[in-house]
Parts: C-alpha cells; sequence; structure tokens
C-alpha cells in the first residue's frame, strides 16, 4: 500500500481515540494510497469479537498480537512493515504507538510523522515523562493536540508546544433525525424524557455521577446508557440503591451512536477527566 496513511493505536477495544483512528482511516480511504490502522496489541478475532463494527473494516486492520510489557523487538518488526508498505505518513496515537512506531517510521524512512495526544493525565507521572520526551526526540513527530487543554497540559510537562487540531465531527452521519425511530430501534420510550450517556463504564467516564443526578430528578426522566465496561455490575447496583434502576437503561455496546443520540433530550458527558 504505497502512499498510504497508517494510524498505530495500542488497541482496537472501544474508545473515543479508537474510534477516532478508525474515523480518519476510513475518511482518508479515498485518497491515493488509502489508510490503514494498525494495533499493536491483540489478533482480529478477539477485537472483533469485542467490537463488531470493526468487521466493516477488516481490510484497513492490522494486528500484531504484542504481548503486555515491554517487546524490544516490536520496532524492528514495524520498520519492516513499514518499509514493506512505504506508507506516506505514520500517524501515532498515545504514548505507546509513539515509543514503539515513531522510531521505527523515521527508521524506515517515512517522511511524515505525526503524534497525537489525546489526554495528558499520563504525564503526570515524572518516568512517563522521561519515556515521552525519549520517544519524541528519535520519532520527531509532528506534535499534535487534539484540544487546547491537552495542548497547555502537554506544554506545561514537556516544554514543547504541540499544535491543536479539534477532534472532527461528520456532520453526514451525525445530523438530526426521527426520534421516534430511534427510540423504537434501542427499545426506548417513546415519551419519556431521556437523557443519555455514550461512554465506556470505567470510573474515569464519570457514568456514576450521571445515575447520582438522575436520582435528584423527578419521574419520569430516564437515563439511557450506550456502552461497556468493568463498573457495569457495580454501576446497576448503584441504580438500584438509589430507587432508579427502573429509570436507567444500560443500553450496552452501541455499534453506531448517530443511531442513539437522535433518541435523546439531552445529552450528559460527566467524564471525571
Amino acid at each position: 500500500m504505497s502512499g498510504a496513511v497508517i494510524h498505530v493505536v495500542q488497541h482496537l477495544a472501544p474508545g473515543g481515540l479508537e474510534v477516532m483512528a478508525l474515523e480518519l482511516a476510513r475518511a482518508q480511504q479515498g485518497r491515493a494510497g488509502g489508510a490503514l490502522v494498525v494495533s499493536l496489541e491483540g489478533s482480529a478475532e478477539e477485537a472483533m469479537a469485542r467490537w463488531p463494527r470493526l468487521a466493516a473494516q477488516r481490510a484497513r486492520l492490522v494486528f500484531l498480537g504484542k504481548a503486555p510489557g515491554l517487546d524490544a523487538a516490536l520496532p524492528l518488526r514495524l520498520a519492516r512493515l513499514f518499509r514493506r508498505l512505504r506508507p506516506a505518513c505514520v500517524h501515532t496515537h498515545h504514548v505507546g504507538p509513539l515509543l514503539y512506531a515513531g522510531a521505527a517510521a523515521r527508521a524506515a524512512g517515512v517522511a511524515a510523522r505525526l503524534h497525537t495526544e489525546h489526554d495528558a493525565w499520563h504525564l503526570g507521572s515524572a518516568r512517563r515523562r522521561r519515556v515521552v520526551r525519549a520517544a519524541l526526540a528519535l520519532a520527531k513527530p509532528v506534535l499534535v493536540a487534539d484540544a487546547p487543554d491537552v495542548a497547555e497540559a502537554v506544554r506545561a510537562a514537556l516544554g514543547v508546544a504541540p499544535r491543536v487540531v479539534l477532534n472532527g465531527v461528520d456532520t453526514d452521519r451525525f445530523a438530526p433525525g426521527d426520534r421516534a425511530a430511534s427510540r423504537a430501534a434501542l427499545g426506548l420510550p417513546a415519551e419519556a424524557p431521556i437523557i443519555g450517556v455514550a461512554a465506556r463504564l470505567e470510573r474515569v467516564k464519570g457514568v456514576d455521577l450521571a445515575i447520582a443526578a438522575l436520582a435528584l430528578l423527578p419521574a419520569p426522566a430516564m437515563l439511557a446508557i450506550a456502552g461497556a465496561g468493568g463498573e457495569e455490575a457495580a454501576l446497576r447496583a448503584q441504580a438500584a440503591s438509589l430507587g432508579v434502576a427502573d429509570r436507567v437503561r444500560f443500553l450496552g455496546l452501541v455499534g453506531d451512536t448517530a443511531r442513539f443520540y437522535p433518541a435523546l433530550d439531552l445529552l450528559c458527558v460527566p467524564s471525571r477527566s
């Protein structure tokens, strides 16, 4: 795939960073050379079982099966892959891909190298700051942050100023839709006021805060939660303890969030970070 854009992520599991990489690759598919997404960890079978939407993009996905922990041979594997594919650009997302694929892209002679920081919480660790500085020095990418506050946090931690490129929204997909049809498709009531949360069910996403807030609102207001994760059992227990279990709907992983948003009266983003 000479001339392709290659996005490199740590893994392909449901998450905002991963969705962004997939959407960028989808949008770039029409350019000369197309686009690929390389996942350092996992296999195609594992990833698609966990996230069915990947099946539609299977031809554009590469899985390297990295095991947990340091893999000293992985940069060499990546450099060989880049030399074989001869991409126009390698775009790394977050610190792991930067560490492994950034220097590999430079060693393979990839002229255009980008690295995006999607958040900056990990730079609170002095050790992580040293690792990121070293990786940036080896890869020499164009450094991008996806929000002004992320750029400021990166500048404060590393002493470098990223370019800010805001996450885009595909307004052909995310546009006002048929509320009744969306609610019917998701099994939601036709008339109740519905507040929605779309997030991984992990503490950092603050879904428990949305459930606590719902308990302060009178019926028939409801909370519809699109997402999956390790906190689901705890969140269900919380809803029951607050007496709102009948007003909280756990929809699981919604593969097409463009179908979810038209069903809502209000979107809530309670993330802790």
